[in-house]
């Protein structure tokens, strides 16, 4: 018989040394200082170790750690996001043979990165909880479903001529010129009184033809709309399909791409789960399915490959949230949103995404809750106490956030980078403030790492 027993693995050469120091201080803050006292469990008694000389995975050298605090200055969210994007555009050329991250605590602040990234033609992929691409695939089925949901809804008509046909018969959302002629069309659809007449026109009244008037009969315009009126009433033809049929048909339509095309097929198979799982649903709810993929209220991870293994490449920043980076590494990782509201310690003035504002002492809801259940099922006479279960579920839940900030401190091999926001309502009157961790590192990496 063979006994379990444990080996401690100390040594690691992923990062530099700087970083290894920088997450052993994380640990023995939150073991020591007086402000983390009921967090001490936060973390086993663990010290990170560089590999000896000769190891075959030397920790890498020259690294570089930057954290963005001070305690004089306030960085709004889009400032943040302006700071990391700017440091990427003048950091890449420089660094082509390197890997880098952007590490968010949340999809949303991904999505903002994203933006960023994609506006100033930044190469960049996701890791998010959905990508892009399903989102914009997803965006423009929702588009056609909605109206063939409601034929008679000239908005949902505006809409689908604006999002989705005109990008499809080549419009140049770069060219203003080309963004006035589809904002007019659009406009045009929307005051059709009766969309029926443009659609299913009679002999003598065809909205066509106002349209086209406005549009100074112009022939390509005109032909255009015919276009799009015939593709229009043949999908309208295709409603009483099955869900994920009537997808597919409009699919093979809209996309030519072949990434669009499978991303399609899967999300007709997601969609049809939700209809044999919910019989009364018509196409009005599927609609509101599509509007929950892309906006990315429902988990769709679309052909990413973070389901199947991911590999960071060179030259393009990765964005992911800090749960997807876990057992991933990058020669540079900016490690962003490091408030009081996505690290919170257990401190007050830390806020908390599981309180709301409105309720009564914004307590944890879910957890008082489970509490008192948990005392009416054992029956043994323990009194409740209102607020105890919000406070230890407060700890659980900065402990989570510690360790989390942990793993994306540690995904970073070379250099790291990290900043803080004052969240989505500090012009509302309540700001957050850089958390108690990020303080506390930054004192340290001032002191012990940090050279002028």
């Amino acid at each position: 018989e063979v006994a379990n027993r444990s080996e401690p693995l100390p040594q690691s050469g992923r990062s530099s040394r700087d970083i290894i120091d920088l997450a052993n201080y994380l640990v023995r803050w939150t073991k020591e200082d007086q402000l983390t006292e009921r967090l001490r469990d936060t973390f086993f008694d663990q010290e990170i170790e560089p590999t000896e000389a000769g190891d075959p995975q030397a920790n890498p050298e020259n690294g570089f750690i930057y954290i963005d605090w001070d305690a004089d200055t306030n960085i709004t969210p889009e400032r943040e996001i302006n700071r990391v994007g700017q440091s990427l555009q003048s950091w890449l050329p420089d660094h082509p043979d390197w890997t880098v991250a952007v590490l968010v605590p949340e999809n949303s602040r991904g999505f903002k990165m994203a933006e960023y990234l994609k506006e100033h033609s930044i190469p960049y992929e996701e890791l998010l909880r959905s990508t892009s691409a399903t989102r914009d695939a997803a965006g423009q089925l929702r588009r056609v479903i909605d109206l063939l949901a409601n034929p008679t809804d000239t908005r949902a008509l505006a809409y689908l001529y604006r999002d989705v046909w005109w990008r499809k018969e080549g419009g140049d959302p770069e060219d203003e010129a080309a963004r006035n002629f589809r904002d007019i069309v659009s406009q045009q659809l929307f005051r059709q009184n009766h969309p029926e007449d443009f659609l299913w026109p009679g002999a003598v009244n065809d909205a066509l033809d106002q349209i086209s008037a406005a549009l100074d009969d112009d022939p390509l315009v005109r032909e255009a709309l015919l276009r799009f009126r015939a593709q229009v009433t043949y999908w309208l033809a295709a409603i009483w399909l099955p869900i994920d049929q009537l997808l597919l048909t409009v699919a093979q339509d809209l996309f030519t791409d072949q990434a669009d095309l499978a991303l399609a097929h899967k999300i007709a198979v997601v969609l049809r789960g939700i209809a044999d799982s919910n019989p009364d649903y018509r196409l009005k709810e599927m609609s509101g399915e599509l509007q929950r993929i892309a906006s990315n209220q429902r988990r769709f991870l679309g052909f990413d490959d973070a389901a199947s293994g991911y590999e960071p490449r060179p030259g393009v920043v990765t964005i992911a949230t800090i749960h997807a980076a876990k057992g991933l590494e990058w020669d540079r990782v900016y490690l962003l949103a490091n408030n009081n509201y996505s690290f919170p310690a257990a401190q007050a003035g830390d806020s908390y995404i599981s309180e709301k504002s409105f309720v009564r002492g914004e307590m944890n809801v879910q957890a008082e809750a489970r509490r008192q259940t948990e005392l009416l099922m054992a029956d043994e006479g323990h009194l409740y106490v209102e607020g105890v279960a919000t406070q230890q579920a407060r700890i659980d839940y900065a402990s989570e956030r510690l360790r989390l900030l942990y793993v994306g401190i540690t995904r970073a091999k070379r250099d790291l980078i990290m900043t803080w926001n004052m969240g989505r309502f500090w012009d509302q009157g309540n700001p957050n403030t850089a958390s108690a961790a990020l303080m506390a590192l930054h004192s340290y990496w001032k002191d012990h790492i940090h050279t002028p």
